[in-house]
């Protein structure tokens, strides 16, 4: 099953027709961040990247659930997490939203995700 490369937008996901058989798209910027369209109507994010050969596939969540800014920041992370875990990755966690966010909640993964990874005015990493 071939992917589609989109640029992943709130319009464009709620925009996307659904067809007989079960559709993926990966986002431009974010190769490692999948839409899977199953023929029920039901979208999912899916992160999916390769480590030590093997084929990871993550579930994210439902789109309705989460938006597509916060999938993105998701997967960025499991990314980053498997890039410098020092564990073996596990397959089984899922990460599941609240159903409810907050803004400290944005602001953490805000946190975790850009300013962390940020160089001071001294030019030395935050953490």
């Amino acid at each position: 099953m071939a992917e589609l490369i989109r640029s992943f937008t709130d319009q464009f996901i709620s925009n996307l027709q659904v067809k007989k058989y079960i559709q993926i798209y990966a986002d431009k910027h974010h190769k490692h961040l999948k839409l899977q369209v199953r023929p029920s109507g039901k979208k999912s994010y899916f992160f999916r990247a390769k480590c030590n050969g093997k084929d990871i596939k993550r579930k994210i969540g439902e789109v309705g659930q989460i938006t597509v800014p916060m999938a993105k920041v998701l997967a960025d992370k499991t990314l980053r997490e498997l890039r410098h875990s020092d564990r073996e990755f596990e397959i089984a966690e899922q990460y599941t939203p609240s159903k409810y966010i907050t803004i400290n909640n944005v602001f953490e993964l805000y946190k975790a995700n850009e300013l962390d990874y940020r160089k001071t005015i001294a030019n030395v990493l935050m953490h």
